[in-house]
């Protein structure tokens, strides 16, 4: 009896052995591989809200596959340059066709950062599937905020361009934050980063799976302790998200609510694609400022309407304001005969909403405007003599219909506008 149950505790310490063995980096054999998905989408649900339906997450149409991202470039001309396209400006990567894919680890919560900097590179499809079934992409690695390994590529696979961990990449140790923490608010592009390092060049095969050539959403992303990779599902919480490479990312410890206050509008499909990260930037341009103010006219259902920005002692031109005075919207219908009757805005079957997108803390999130709430005060720029640019989105609803248009608003200080008004 003891000779069996020395046996028997023999063969359960040699099958622990043997799992212990079998685990990997990319997944915990005790860990429960949907339980970091599902615990994501709650919290990104509880930060951000319920996704739109048709919400795709930059990657296109299809909800499963992204639009290829073909460039008038040929792919023969980027395979010749390899990676010396890690010298080329952000533009240039633009014109190229790259797109910038920025994504998660799991580890959120409702109270944690939400910041979609846990890896970041630029991505572009370059090669089509070879003998193997393999196709290329160049990727730019820019930067990663993550304490837990990340990896990209399919964790079996083994070989040269078969995939990498982005802190071994880097050549730091793990938990080390590469190029999240030192951003240059000043600059009118987010390519521009006081880097802790320069960007890193990798050459990624992705197995192809169905007829169609890979794309940007099948490039596998693993966070360390799961082995499904990161996904980004039509109408459901986004693990990653694919934007333009001229994308700012955030800060370290920075809500995305935060720094790009309009993403939760982007979430629930109440703003464009990609105005929630077209951010608000600071200039130095010493400018004579003759206009200011705005009419913007559009039309909504069968009618048209013209939604008129005042400001004090501002004329009426383009959009330009002074900080420190309230700025005044209305609506007015116009007739057939150019005549002009103010609409009442009630707040609800008659309102005018402007989101306000971009790194900046001159605007609430959301301005929505009836004849209880007409103004509103815009914040004073840190520095005199620099004019602030902030992309708007304003949208007139009218009974049921609606229609939105796109703007910029450029803010002066009140102290260097008198020098001209």
């Amino acid at each position: 009896m003891k000779m069996r149950t020395m046996l028997m505790a023999a063969l359960t310490m040699a099958a622990a052995f043997v799992s212990c063995s079998k685990e990997t980096d990319y997944a915990d054999a005790e860990y429960n591989d949907k339980k970091g998905h599902e615990e994501f989408k709650q919290a990104f649900t509880a930060e951000f809200g319920q996704p739109d339906s048709n919400q795709d997450w930059g990657f296109g149409n299809s909800g499963t596959r992204a639009a290829s991202n073909r460039a008038a470039k040929s792919d023969a001309d980027l395979l010749a340059m390899g990676e010396e396209i890690v010298n080329l400006s952000i533009s240039d990567l633009m014109e190229l066709g790259f797109k910038r894919i920025i994504a998660e680890d799991l580890t959120v919560s409702s109270n944690s950062d939400f910041d979609y900097n846990d890896i970041v590179f630029d991505a572009k499809h370059v090669k089509d599937a070879d003998a193997d079934g393999y196709s290329t992409f160049y990727l730019i690695v820019r930067a990663t905020g993550a304490y837990k390994k990340i990896y990209v590529g399919e964790p079996e696979a083994e070989g040269e361009g078969m995939g990498f961990e982005v802190h071994e990449l880097f050549g730091v140790p793990q938990k080390t934050f590469i190029n999240t923490s030192n951003k240059d608010k000043s600059q009118a592009t987010g390519a521009d980063w006081r880097k802790d390092h320069e960007p890193v060049f990798y050459a990624l095969k992705v197995k192809k799976t169905g007829a169609d050539e890979p794309s940007l959403i099948d490039i596998p992303i693993y966070a360390e302790g799961n082995k499904l990779a990161l996904t980004a599902k039509r109408g459901e919480p986004a693990e990653k998200l694919c934007v333009d490479a001229d994308y700012s990312w955030v800060t370290e410890r920075t809500k995305m609510r935060d720094w790009y206050p309009t993403f939760k509008h982007y979430v629930v499909g109440e703003e464009p694609e990609q105005a929630w990260w077209h951010t608000t930037y600071w200039s130095d341009e010493e400018a004579t400022p003759d206009e200011y103010g705005t009419a913007v006219y559009m039309t909504v259902g069968s009618k048209k309407y013209v939604i008129t920005f005042e400001q004090e002692g501002m004329k009426d031109g383009v959009l330009k304001f002074a900080t420190e005075k309230p700025i005044i919207i209305r609506a007015f219908e116009i007739g057939s005969d150019e005549s002009r009757t103010q609409i009442d805005l009630d707040g609800t079957t008659n309102k005018i909403s402007v989101l306000c997108s971009g790194n900046h803390s001159h605007f609430a999130n959301s301005i929505n405007y009836s004849n209880n709430d007409l103004a509103a005060t815009l914040n004073t720029p840190k520095a005199e003599k620099t004019i602030i640019h902030c992309p708007v989105y304003i949208t007139l609803t009218v009974g049921n219909n609606k229609t939105s248009v796109q703007s910029t608003i450029n803010i002066w200080p009140t102290s260097y506008l008198s020098q001209h008004i």
